[in-house]
């Protein structure tokens, strides 16, 4: 079924299984509010696949709209649009493709991250000496081989810095943060603020890259569009629907993290500990 992915057919049978859950596991029809969250994944899928302005995601953004059209009727022909609130967003936007990009005599270009790391690995042999000194790579993440750090009595805090040096020096990236400066540092810039706040001490990788505007990333076989945190791919759509919403705009800037502080306000609990945002004014009745 991996296919399935890949086709606007992904976002239908999700739309189904939405539907069958609501009816099946009586959804909304009890004494307590119900939440339910749902993801439709083809599109970045095939975004992915063919690119942010091919005909195949043209297309599977039509269906979409049609599967969300039959979504939001069942919801107002089952429980009334005073009963449901429903909130749409996106992960992320795209940025301008490469070929866009150039079109439009924009600086851009493709950055090939398995060529990269392959060039930083030859750095640190040569600094450092022979070893495996690159564990894995996630996204925009790089993992140094912290064991062989220790075997060689080094300083890791002086590493990251070192291969981040090196990466700067490389055709279409912006900027480098280390691990210890994310666990040190306060950032004022809002692009590393927004890098910052999704750094995780156990989790996250030694060092984060960030390319300039216009640059995509290839990573294997694919280019990614969406790892960045420039204004393109933060700026995403936030529609709000149903229970004591009414029609405006709202032009002040908001954040998809102020998502989860209205929804604990309006129902009274309290928010997860690791959310942050804010209480979002103005969008009820």
């Amino acid at each position: 079924y991996a296919i399935v992915t890949q086709t606007p057919y992904g976002n239908t049978f999700t739309k189904d299984i939405v539907l069958e859950l609501l009816e099946k596991e009586g959804v909304g029809k009890g004494a307590y509010t119900d939440y339910v969250s749902v993801s439709f994944t083809a599109l970045e899928q095939i975004g992915n696949a063919f690119g942010s302005l091919s005909k195949e995601v043209q297309d599977c953004m039509v269906r979409l709209d049609f599967e969300l059209q039959f979504l939001l009727q069942y919801l107002e022909l089952t429980y009334g649009k005073e009963n449901f609130l429903l909130v749409v967003s996106s992960t992320y936007g795209v940025e301008t493709p490469y070929k866009s990009a150039t079109a439009t005599k924009n600086h851009g270009g493709v950055f090939k991250q398995v060529e990269a790391l392959y060039i930083l690995q030859k750095y640190l042999e040569t600094t450092y000496g022979s070893g495996n000194w690159i564990e894995h790579s996630f996204g925009r993440q790089i993992y140094l081989n912290r064991d062989l750090i220790a075997q060689y009595n080094l300083s890791l805090p002086n590493i990251q810095d070192e291969a981040a040096l090196f990466l700067l020096q490389l055709a279409g990236v912006s900027s480098v943060l280390t691990a210890h400066a994310m666990n040190s540092g306060v950032f004022f810039d809002e692009t590393k603020q927004r890098i910052a706040h999704a750094y995780n001490q156990q989790r996250s990788g030694d060092i984060y890259y960030e390319l300039l505007p216009g640059w995509t990333e290839q990573s294997t076989d694919k280019v990614a569009q969406h790892i960045s945190s420039f204004s393109e791919i933060t700026h995403v759509p936030l529609l709000w629907y149903g229970w004591k919403t009414k029609a405006q705009r709202i032009h002040t800037p908001i954040a998809t993290t102020d998502i989860i502080p209205t929804l604990t306000e309006i129902l009274a609990i309290q928010r997860p500990q690791k959310a942050y945002g804010t209480y979002i004014q103005g969008i009820f009745e």
